[in-house]
């Protein structure tokens, strides 16, 4: 039985134990203890969730940080050259996409009309 006092049907035993095959409803002991059909499908159920926690059950390697250098005022050369390379970086590449999607259409994006431009 379950909380209202009614027998539980296969439809909602089913349904019940697909959404929580741990069983921790109301009414599915007693319906698949008298139920051979629910039976049999919850342990498909069962061992379907077995295999789905197989599945994800997966090895991750522990993370190592490197050793990192410090940073410091002997390091700002190498900051502006780290600022320089992606600077170039992003105009190489709004530069092939101004050629590739932007190029004779009469609707460019801003950008892409203010690199025209130049």
């Amino acid at each position: 039985m379950n909380a209202s006092g009614q027998i539980m049907n296969c439809e909602d035993y089913r349904e019940a134990i697909a959404a929580d095959p741990s069983e921790s409803f109301d009414g599915g002991a007693a319906h698949v203890a008298a139920c051979e059909s629910c039976n049999a499908y919850r342990a498909e159920m069962l061992a379907l969730d077995d295999v789905i926690a197989r599945a994800l059950a997966i090895d991750v390697p522990e993370l190592k940080i490197p050793d990192l250098p410090a940073i410091g005022e002997d390091d700002e050369k190498c900051r502006q050259s780290a600022v320089q390379a992606c600077s170039e970086y992003l105009n190489a590449c709004l530069d092939r996409h101004c050629r590739q999607f932007c190029s004779g259409r009469h609707h460019r994006h801003a950008v892409c009309r203010q690199r025209a431009h130049k």
